[in-house]
C-alpha cells in the first residue's frame, strides 16, 4: 500500500529499511539531496508497490504544533492514512492527534502506537519512524487480505 525505497541508516547500522511516501531518507538528508538526478529505485525495491502512500509522523512532547499538523495531512487532496509514533510524550500528544483527527473526521485513518524503549545503536527519531513504517506494512498487508 505504500512506496519503498532502501537507505542505510547510519554508520553503526548496515540493516537496510524501508521509508513510505514522501518521507526524507536519512541518508539522503546528509546533503546534496537536491542534486539527485533520475533517480530511479531498483525493480526489486519497487515490487509489490501498490501505489499508496501512508504518513509516518514521529512525534515526542509535540501537544502544542500536532493539532494543525494532523489536520493539514488529513485536509490534502488524496486521502493519507497516518501512523502517528508517540514517543514517551509526556504532554498529550497522543490525545491532542485524535482530538484532531475526530475533528477532521477521520479517526479511521489515524493509528497511534506508543514507542518502545530505545535499543542500543538507534537514535530516537530513526526508531520512532522505523516502527512506524512496519505498523504501516502489517496495516497495508491486512487492507490487501480484505480487499481494501
Amino acid at each position: 500500500m505504500y512506496s519503498r525505497a532502501h537507505a542505510d541508516v547510519g554508520a553503526s547500522h548496515d540493516r537496510r529499511y524501508t521509508y513510505s511516501g514522501d518521507l526524507v531518507l536519512p541518508r539522503v538528508c546528509q546533503g546534496a539531496f537536491w542534486r539527485i538526478k533520475n533517480a530511479k529505485p531498483a525493480a526489486s525495491v519497487m515490487a509489490g508497490f501498490s501505489g499508496g502512500v501512508v504518513a509516518v509522523v514521529p512525534a515526542r512532547n509535540e501537544a502544542e504544533l500536532i493539532g494543525p499538523v494532523i489536520t493539514s495531512l488529513f485536509n490534502q487532496s488524496v486521502a493519507i492514512p497516518l501512523v502517528l509514533v508517540d514517543d514517551e510524550s509526556t504532554d498529550g500528544t497522543a490525545d491532542v492527534a485524535r482530538r484532531a483527527a475526530e475533528k477532521a473526521g477521520k479517526v479511521d485513518a489515524l493509528i497511534v502506537i506508543q514507542s518502545k524503549p530505545l535499543p542500543a545503536g538507534w537514535t530516537g527519531k530513526l526508531w520512532s519512524m522505523h516502527q512506524g513504517i512496519e505498523r504501516a506494512r502489517v496495516e497495508s498487508r491486512m487492507a490487501l487480505a480484505h480487499g481494501r
